[in-house]
């Protein structure tokens, strides 16, 4: 039997600055989120990228002002680097942040 090729696995990515933010859209119901996607010696990216690829070094997220002061649509895109980088902290899919 012969194997196909390996389906390529979706680049992952780490919230820099933003993760109030990709909250607010969560939790909104939307998909995707504008970043600014940064690489060590190359130029900033700006895309929309899916939630599912985003992972928080924040497991929980305050209901507090900051976060009910965020308004949709967003003005400022979240900033992002690929996930798995030296000197990041431990992180959690986005998707299992915690709203507290």
């Amino acid at each position: 039997m012969a194997i196909g090729p390996r389906k390529k696995r979706p680049e992952r990515f780490y919230i820099l600055n933003g993760v109030r933010r990709a909250m607010a859209v969560r939790e909104a119901g939307r998909k995707t989120i504008q970043a600014t996607i940064l690489r060590a010696g190359k130029p900033p990216v700006s895309r929309r990228l899916a939630l599912k690829l985003l992972f928080s070094p924040k497991a929980q997220v305050e209901l507090d002002a900051r976060f009910y002061r965020i308004l949709l649509p967003l003005r400022t895109p979240i900033e992002v680097e690929p996930l798995g980088l030296p000197n990041q902290d431990p992180s959690v899919p986005l998707a299992k942040v915690e709203l507290v």
